[in-house]
């Protein structure tokens, strides 16, 4: 079965094409603690948009948006470990950071964690915590719904049975936890 893993996507339309004057406002913001503008940043140093590559200075960003609890920076930062760029390679970090992000909605986050479960990066391989992350995931991303077609073909039906419920708990539990913060 070919199915692709990990996608980077990380989102950096916003900083593509930054100017001198951009970048500095968005280096102001992040230094004050936006982590969005953190983020940004990050994913500027990440592809040389409006500075000069530089991983390590990317991770420096993602990270401080991660830890502030930026789902984007969550994901970006597990992407970073996942691969070893700017970082020691390491899947159970990058699994870590996934998660944190994939618990707050993030699809490409769900999506990184499916490929995890389903290949054992960093887990156990699980299919059918695979499947719930990838049928999560494809409520947005067309990549996740091909992936847990997939899948599914090879499932037996307790499997993908199983694959729906806990898909359905996990979605409870994000919505339960974004009804929460939003008290």
């Amino acid at each position: 079965m070919c199915i692709s893993i990990i996608i980077l996507s990380l989102v950096c339309a916003n900083t593509f094409g930054i100017t001198p004057v951009e970048f500095a406002k968005a280096k102001e913001k992040a230094e004050k603690g936006d982590a969005v503008a953190q983020f940004n940043l990050g994913c500027s140093y990440y592809i040389g948009d409006g500075v000069s590559k530089d991983s390590v200075e990317a991770i420096k960003w993602y990270k401080t948006s991660a830890e502030q609890g930026c789902p984007e920076g969550q994901s970006a930062l597990g992407y970073c470990y996942f691969e070893g760029k700017g970082v020691i390679k390491d899947e159970a970090e990058a699994v870590k950071w996934f998660r944190k992000a994939a618990e707050q909605g993030d699809a490409i986050a769900q999506y990184n964690l499916g490929g995890c479960y389903l290949k054992g990066f960093g887990v156990l391989k699980d299919s059918v915590e695979a499947y719930a992350y990838y049928n999560l995931a494809g409520i947005t991303l067309e990549s996740a719904r091909k992936n847990r077609d997939l899948l599914e073909k090879e499932m037996t039906p307790s499997q993908r049975e199983a694959g729906l419920k806990r898909s359905k708990e996990l979605l409870a539990l994000i919505e339960a936890k974004k009804k929460a913060e939003s008290k």
